[in-house]
């Protein structure tokens, strides 16, 4: 029973006949039909199509070099490591405290050279 055959109140729970919608011919281009403007429908579809493709070309290009910097980098380990190397570096208080000694050192040169030379002669 095809839906122009239908009666409004009658119930939508018989079998659907499929050959009597693979039979019915698409209009033409007369304006009325279910075929207007399908080439161009089609044609943008295909062209929308390429351009996903290349876009998810580009993406899987662009995730085989995010996997290829993820392995160079260091591993949790290699970063703990270099992190302690890192601490243990002279802090700007540890360099003035040395600094301050280094100068304490060179003021008082002279008078330590002459404390030497006094024990000398």
């Amino acid at each position: 029973m095809t839906d122009a055959e239908r009666s409004p109140d009658q119930a939508y729970n018989e079998p659907v006949n499929l050959d009597d919608y693979r039979t019915r011919p698409l209009h033409s281009g007369s304006g009325g039909g279910t075929s207007d403007g399908m080439e161009a429908r089609v044609k943008a579809l295909e062209d929308t199509m390429q351009e996903i493709r290349a876009d998810l070309k580009t993406l899987l290009i662009d995730t085989t070099s995010i996997k290829a910097t993820i392995a160079s980098m260091p591993t949790a380990k290699e970063f703990g490591e270099l992190k302690g190397r890192v601490d243990s570096l002279p802090t700007l208080p540890k360099l003035a405290a040395l600094f301050a000694v280094a100068a304490g050192f060179l003021a008082f040169l002279p008078r330590i050279q002459g404390w030497i030379a006094g024990l000398g002669g």
